[in-house]
């Protein structure tokens, strides 16, 4: 009989969200808070692995109150439409350096595209966690329009604390 080690995760308040842009020349860093997710995942089994996310695009803080009010209007994320941003994975597979790539369909502002993750799995004793970051274009996902001073380019970064 075969016994998958699949493993459940469960998600700690001490995982993090951040992301930064470029915003008149200056880099704009934010979080998002309260992830939840469904993990499953084994690194010696990684490909049943399945991993869904989301995060409420209410949380959003970039440490500029006002912005952060803006950022949540109609014509960036549309939080009262479009509450939560979230990803579920299509497949998990290994890299060449022995990490992991995860490939994604992202949802933000009810657009989905594929996102590709390149992570680490660092398993410890009490605790275990991901750790990621990748880019995405945020006018593929119809955040804001063009702009000579807004970057397009966002880079995210995900450092998410399980326990088993």
């Amino acid at each position: 009989m075969y016994v998958s080690a699949q493993k459940n995760w469960q998600v700690q308040p001490s995982s993090s969200i951040t992301f930064k842009i470029k915003n008149a020349g200056f880099t704009v860093n934010g979080t998002l808070k309260g992830l939840k997710a469904e993990i499953r995942f084994s690194p010696e089994e990684y490909a049943p692995s399945s991993i869904q996310a989301s995060v409420d695009v209410n949380t959003m803080d970039t440490g500029i109150e006002a912005r952060d009010k803006h950022l949540k209007k109609s014509d960036y994320f549309d939080a009262a439409k479009y509450p939560q941003i979230s990803m579920k994975s299509r497949r998990i597979a290994p890299s060449k350096s022995g990490d992991f790539i995860g490939y994604f369909a992202l949802t933000i502002k009810g657009t989905e595209k594929e996102v590709t993750v390149p992570f680490k799995f660092i398993e410890g004793d009490t605790e275990s966690r991901f750790e990621g970051n990748f880019k995405i274009n945020r006018r593929d996902f119809k955040v804001g329009s063009g702009s000579l001073i807004l970057s397009d380019t966002v880079e995210v970064f995900l450092k998410i604390v399980v326990k088993g």
